[in-house]
């Protein structure tokens, strides 16, 4: 006869260390610097929170390449690259002022 495995911890418990996982995973990161465009999930709204077109830029651009030296989105870079409804997902993204180390928030 097998003695079932003991559950270490409430049922709470594993459902906030789930849901803190969860988080982590949605979270977006502001700067953009190591926010890789077509590996990271940065993008809300869309059904991956990736962007799913493949654009002529490399698949380890990251987002600071598609912000302007003002620390705004570069929409001619943007609507060359992406279609228009990734586009409007984007410029809904804010961009943080200056030069900021990339952190989960």
């Amino acid at each position: 006869m097998e003695m079932p495995k003991k559950v270490v911890g409430s049922f709470v418990w594993h459902s906030l260390v789930w849901g803190t996982r969860i988080l982590d995973l949605g979270t977006r990161r502001r700067g953009g610097a190591s926010i890789r465009i077509f590996k990271d999930n940065w993008v809300p709204g869309s059904a991956s929170l990736g962007i799913l077109s493949h654009p002529n830029l490399s698949l380890d651009a990251t987002v600071d390449c598609l912000l302007t030296d003002s620390r705004g989105w570069n929409l001619q870079k943007l609507n060359l690259n992406f279609p228009a409804d990734e586009v409007d997902s984007i410029v809904q993204i804010p961009v943080g002022l200056g030069s900021v180390e990339d952190t989960n928030i």
